[in-house]
């Protein structure tokens, strides 16, 4: 796990180094991982360990093939099986990825939004889009802005730019409000 980490903080900082991301038309990285698997009190017979691999996408590609297995959502994973394995039993693979830009320039204009996903636009009681506080922000944030594509793109770079993920908050329930006032 800390292999993962290491390299996913060693990814984030070679993309900061990027100056003209909008440039970048394909990426191509190898992500290694690894570790050690053992038993501090006896031996292990077998086991079977299902690791996480990036994901085939119409604009990802990997090459992983050897002992790819998928979960019930589809999702490939990465399985390393041992009936005999030493005591600790290492282990490392490598995928190569190749990531190729998408860009949406815009939203049909016969788009809506899906009746399964409705709920998440609609003001509720944690949820005040319609408080005049969020209202002026969103609409200052959105100024000039030509269409709801545009509006959207940059409603979310603002929310990336001055909202913190805290993770101290996991599981404890704060309002849009108590998230604006807070910027977390």
């Amino acid at each position: 796990m800390k292999r993962l980490l290491v390299l996913l903080l060693f990814v984030a900082l070679v993309f900061g180094q990027i100056e003209e991301p909008k440039l970048v038309q394909q990426l191509d990285s190898t992500i290694s991982q690894g570790g050690e698997v053992y038993a501090e009190n006896g031996e292990i017979f077998s086991f079977n360990l299902n690791l996480t691999i990036p994901q085939e996408t119409d604009y990802q590609t990997t090459n992983m093939q050897d002992g790819l297995i998928y979960d019930p959502e589809g999702n490939a994973l990465f399985s390393i099986s041992n009936d005999d394995p030493s005591n600790p039993y290492d282990y490392s693979f490598e995928t190569q990825v190749q990531t190729t830009e998408r860009t949406t320039s815009s939203l049909p204009s016969t788009y809506s939004i899906p009746l399964d996903y409705i709920e998440y636009v609609q003001v509720s009681e944690t949820v005040q889009s319609d408080h005049p506080v969020i209202r002026q922000l969103a609409e200052q944030i959105t100024a000039n802005s030509t269409n709801d594509f545009e509006r959207i793109a940059k409603l979310t770079s603002w929310v990336h730019n001055h909202l913190e993920y805290d993770l101290s908050l996991v599981g404890q329930r704060k309002d849009a409000l108590w998230v604006l006032q807070n910027k977390r």
